[in-house]
């Protein structure tokens, strides 16, 4: 082989590398900006496709509740659910929120980020409930916020929360959580309303403030559409 041809193979052999180097960097830029959008579709602070007009055709007022005027009671309209947060017994009166088929699908990671609400004054600490021998139990639960990230960590917020009793929460509580996203992915969409029940003075928690602990909870669970309009309640005792 003349040197001229030798040098040409050599020029081919690096031309084809070079090619293939730079394919490979604009596979993995186009991978990067692929990964880059899927996470900020997932993690976006809107609803869904679809979700947005999920509550036009509703009653007006059908999201709200009513609160006696005996009871303590501050509004705090969330992104994703509304809590009527009590600040003398600085738990929720109720939380409820609208849970569409389509929020049941989108993957955002859980949090676990128990934070005070520094805009509501009389919202007890995370560590309030530390070594109490109760959870930090949802009332809007975080598997029902997992399809936006603002969503998951407001529902973090202590505001949101009750002491539970470990073995409520993480057992027929948690299935009962389970199963509303099964009747919302069912159904299209249900109304899902919590809170605590106070039948008698159960005592206090807290290290800075008093927190209330509840005698049992309520969920009320309503699929609006006319087709498949009925309601089911649950009350369970904390114990």
């Amino acid at each position: 082989m003349s040197k001229s041809s030798s040098n040409n193979a050599s020029q081919s052999k690096y031309s084809q590398i070079a090619r293939n180097v730079t394919i490979a960097l604009w596979l993995a830029l186009v991978l990067f900006i692929a990964v880059v959008l899927a996470h900020r579709v997932i993690a976006r602070d809107v609803m869904p496709q679809n979700a947005a007009t999920s509550c036009s055709d509703l009653p007006e007022g059908i999201l709200d509740i009513e609160v006696a005027d005996s009871v303590d009671n501050i509004v705090i309209p969330y992104f994703a659910h509304t809590v009527y947060f009590n600040p003398s017994r600085r738990v929720p009166n109720a939380t409820i929120y609208l849970l569409t088929a389509e929020h049941t699908t989108v993957p955002v990671l859980r949090c676990n980020n128990f934070i005070k609400d520094d805009s509501i004054a009389s919202c007890p600490n995370a560590w309030d409930y530390s070594n109490s021998g109760y959870d930090r139990g949802h009332m809007s639960p975080a598997g029902d916020m997992k399809w936006a990230e603002k969503a998951m960590n407001q529902s973090f917020l202590m505001t949101n929360i009750c002491p539970q009793n470990h073995n409520l929460n993480m057992g027929s509580w948690n299935r009962l959580e389970i199963k509303i996203r099964d009747w919302a992915e069912h159904f299209g969409r249900v109304i899902v309303a919590t809170g605590p029940i106070f039948d008698y003075p159960n005592g206090t928690i807290g290290k800075e403030v008093q927190v209330a602990v509840p005698t049992a909870f309520f969920k009320v669970i309503f699929s609006p559409d006319p087709a498949n309009r009925r309601m089911i309640a649950f009350i369970m005792s904390n114990a």
